[in-house]
């Protein structure tokens, strides 16, 4: 086989890798990748609760640890440590100076789970006068077998979703109760999937993105009880491909390339014939 040739048929085979990388991309599961997203804070959290800072009797070890954290997770919006007493030792929220309030919420029913029972607690609260919910975990912090406080952070969960829509493409929407609380590029389309999310702290939040797109035509009708298939009035401005404008762009410079490699070949190869 000739060199020009060879290459042909090596490029041919690039572009075909490529286009099955395209076919998986669009490939994709809204439900566990959000699921994971909050998993990852919960792991995250969790090592924050178990690290040495906090265990310190230094409180600056614990409240330099608490800005580090919150600079790196921007939908954390406070961090709490309480003694063993049940007072609030030291308090970071974002945009704000960390304080040392010591104040009393050893009634806390959160606080009492952590100190009675050395078990984590997740909940969902809301704020009133910002109207923002948040998730509201709390950890016990353990130092030689001991009960020496406990750890709180107060999640922005709007904050949370819009962290998350920063990595994605596709067209999403949370609902809470029956009501919208995020949207990501969302328009009506003829068809969305519904699906139940866990966040710990969190009951009856729900997903809506569009089915995955398999060769021009929308996926089977999903027989889990758990997902709802709703139709929606078509909406006419949507428009667009699913797959992302990178992976097109990525499929054209390949084509590119190829091409031109092998014209180079052949066109050395005809020189050295007519030198021969």
């Amino acid at each position: 086989m000739k060199p020009g040739n060879s290459f042909a048929a090596v490029a041919l085979g690039l572009v075909i890798c490529l286009f099955c990388t395209v076919s998986a991309s669009q490939q994709y599961d809204v439900q566990k990748d959000i699921n994971d997203f909050f998993n990852s804070l919960r792991g995250s959290f969790s090592r924050l609760a178990g690290s040495s800072q906090l265990k310190s009797t230094r409180l600056k070890d614990a409240e330099i640890l608490f800005i580090a954290t919150m600079k790196k997770n921007r939908a954390y919006y406070k961090l709490l440590r309480i003694n063993s007493e049940g007072k609030v030792i030291s308090e970071a929220t974002r945009g704000k100076k960390v304080i040392r309030p010591m104040r009393d919420i050893s009634s806390q029913r959160w606080f009492g789970k952590a100190r009675d029972k050395r078990e984590e607690y997740y909940s969902l609260i809301k704020d009133k006068e910002r109207g923002r919910y948040y998730l509201l975990w709390c950890r016990p912090v353990i130092k030689d077998n001991r009960f020496i406080g406990a750890v709180a952070v107060e999640i922005d969960l709007w904050d949370s979703f819009h962290e998350y829509s920063n990595r994605v493409y596709y067209p999403f929407l949370i609902k809470l109760k029956n009501r919208g609380l995020f949207s990501h590029k969302w328009r009506n389309s003829f068809t969305f999937v519904k699906k139940p999310l866990q966040i710990p702290g969190t009951e009856d939040i729900s997903v809506l993105y569009i089915p995955e797109i398999k060769d021009g035509a929308p996926l089977p009708k999903l027989k889990d009880p758990a997902e709802e298939i709703i139709t929606l009035e078509p909406d006419h401005g949507m428009g667009g491909s699913a797959v992302p404008w990178i992976i097109t762009l990525s499929i054209l410079t390949v084509l590119t390339v190829s091409g031109l490699v092998v014209f180079v070949l052949k066109r050395k190869n005809k020189v050295k014939e007519s030198d021969t």
